[in-house]
């Protein structure tokens, strides 16, 4: 809304909080008080009830890179915590690029082929959200090929790492794929879903999380884990990198359109 405003008027002021941290929670009461600028007189508005928002996500579009990490030292968007696991010969980073006039967020890593803990080198952007119930959008650019060894375990991975406190975790990959979409088991519990794109090209892949759930037979939990990374395997040599200009409701896209459209 308008930066001020004359004595008598009026105007409509949209509000959002640029991290979940500092956001109202749902169902809390809440007062704004609105100064003359001096601060010597006020007013205060009725008491507001905080509604459920329809975005779980905060800060979807993954602007605002506001904030730091004191560990790692890592940058991130505002509502996000970035996160990182590499080895010393390894190399990762997460930072916000323009990939074909797009502004996004460039998730790369660089791996040795020499052994990491846990296998992997990956880094992320993670929020807790609550479960969500409607299908998402994310937009997607990947320069990195689904590949796997002989007993189908992933050597890159880029894309959406879900998990709660019950069920196991999901890997949704956002890959190119030679083989196309897959849907598959691993011997340790985790569930992975292959979604082929197309390499260095813009495209939009609908999510819908609900659905995967029951598949699987899961149980939906209030809350979960979400997270976009970059991994890769220290089985072999390799380079991975992706980008994602952010997450939409599928209304906001166009339910009517494919869900696999560029």
């Amino acid at each position: 809304g308008p930066g001020e405003l004359a004595a008598g008027a009026s105007a409509t002021y949209e509000l959002e909080a640029p991290s979940f941290s500092a956001a109202p929670y749902e169902g809390e009461t809440l007062q704004f008080r609105i100064t003359d600028g001096a601060g010597t007189r006020f007013a205060t508005t009725e008491a507001i009830v905080v509604a459920r928002g329809e975005q779980v996500l905060a800060n979807p579009e993954m602007k605002l890179w506001s904030q730091r990490d004191g560990a790692p030292g890592l940058a991130s968007p505002a509502g996000w915590f970035p996160y990182q696991q590499i080895n010393k010969g390894d190399q990762a980073s997460v930072e916000p690029a323009t990939a074909l006039g797009i502004d996004a967020v460039r998730f790369y890593v660089s791996q040795d082929g020499q052994a990491d803990p846990g296998g992997w080198s990956h880094l992320g952007l993670a929020q807790e959200i609550t479960f969500p119930s409607r299908p998402f959008v994310v937009r997607v650019l990947s320069n990195t090929r689904y590949e796997v060894n002989e007993a189908d375990w992933p050597l890159t991975a880029f894309g959406i790492e879900v998990s709660d406190g019950l069920n196991g975790r999901i890997w949704i990959l956002l890959q190119p794929s030679p083989s196309g979409n897959r849907e598959y088991d691993l011997p340790n519990g985790q569930h992975v879903s292959v979604i082929d794109v197309p390499a260095g090209q813009w495209v939009s892949r609908t999510i819908d999380l609900a659905q995967l759930y029951a598949t699987l037979h899961w149980l939906p939990q209030e809350n979960i884990s979400l997270r976009f990374f970059a991994a890769a395997s220290s089985r072999k040599q390799s380079e991975v990198e992706g980008f994602i200009a952010g997450v939409s409701s599928d209304e906001q896209s166009g339910r009517s359109a494919p869900a696999e459209t560029p």
